[in-house]
């Protein structure tokens, strides 16, 4: 299947942040069959999605020490469906239709200390709402996270987690992880380091709650099946092109306990303050077999 998912976002200041997205995509489901043979038919793909946050407090003397307490209040909302056409044979035919929404209320308090670091823990509380086709009804979704960050040595750390409390239907959700980076700042010169852990579904969706980058879960309700995923990256950057400009080569890897590996080399180069390219191969290895890639990627502010 081929998609394309215009975006556009918006930010006023720090306290709001608006985004939508709309996305069609084409493409063929084949089934080989032992006794009809290879069968195909085409189907397509529309979803669109929208959503944002807005910052409802932001008190110094809510909670004493530390920064401004804060309250944002989240939502968003999103639907697709998917359409397979009656090829006359095997395959008759197929409609899906999902949508959800959901809204989550986050509060967070940075706490500075004395080295200098800040600490912040965070706590959050979501509604949501599933409907259209498989498992449908609301839900109470709950979560926190606790993150470090020293921006003298670059270094953050976080622990975080979120459940699905209840739902109406028969659904099961949960995510833990932890995370650490070493990022070399706005320079880019010298050591990045990450390694991420997580256990539980792909990826909490609430943590993901606001981001505009959300083609990969318009074509399906969320994920349920527990995991365990080993994400990694080492990189160095240092000056070329006269001292102007930094190169960063890098390594990555990507595994999880069902097998599947993903092997990633690259580099990143940023040319002045506003021109940044990047060329990464990548070898995925699972019970499927192997696979090859090359990914190109440039962006101009």
């Amino acid at each position: 299947m081929t998609s394309v998912y215009p975006y556009v976002a918006w930010w006023h200041g720090e306290g709001v942040h608006l985004w939508g997205a709309m996305g069609y995509g084409a493409g063929e489901v084949e089934i080989d069959d032992d006794e009809a043979g290879v069968q195909s038919s085409d189907g397509t793909l529309k979803a669109a999605a929208l959503g944002g946050h807005v910052r409802l407090l932001s008190d110094n003397d809510l909670i004493r020490g530390g920064e401004a307490t804060t309250l944002t209040l989240k939502g968003e909302a999103w639907a697709a469906r998917f359409d397979l056409e009656n090829n006359g044979g095997l395959m008759r035919g197929l409609k899906i239709g999902v949508n959800r929404l959901r809204l989550v209320l986050e509060g967070e308090h940075p706490h500075g200390l004395p080295s200098g670091a800040i600490l912040t823990p965070s706590l959050e509380l979501g509604l949501r709402r599933d409907g259209g086709d498989g498992e449908t009804g609301a839900g109470v979704e709950v979560g926190g996270a606790l993150h470090y960050a020293d921006a003298a040595s670059g270094l953050t750390m976080q622990v975080r987690g979120s459940a699905l409390a209840a739902h109406a239907g028969d659904v099961e959700e949960w995510n833990a992880g932890g995370s650490v980076r070493v990022d070399p700042g706005l320079k880019g010169r010298g050591l990045s380091f990450k390694l991420a852990l997580s256990l539980g579904a792909a990826e909490s969706r609430m943590n993901r709650l606001g981001e505009y980058r959300v083609s990969s879960d318009l074509a399906s309700s969320a994920e349920t099946t527990s995991a365990v995923r080993l994400d990694a990256e080492l990189g160095y950057g240092f000056l070329v092109l006269g001292g102007n400009d930094v190169l960063t080569p890098y390594a990555g890897l990507e595994s999880s306990d069902e097998g599947a590996r993903r092997y990633r080399l690259g580099g990143r180069l940023k040319i002045g303050p506003a021109l940044s390219l990047g060329l990464e191969v990548e070898r995925s290895e699972s019970d499927r077999g192997y696979e090859h890639g090359i990914l190109f990627k440039a962006t101009l502010r």
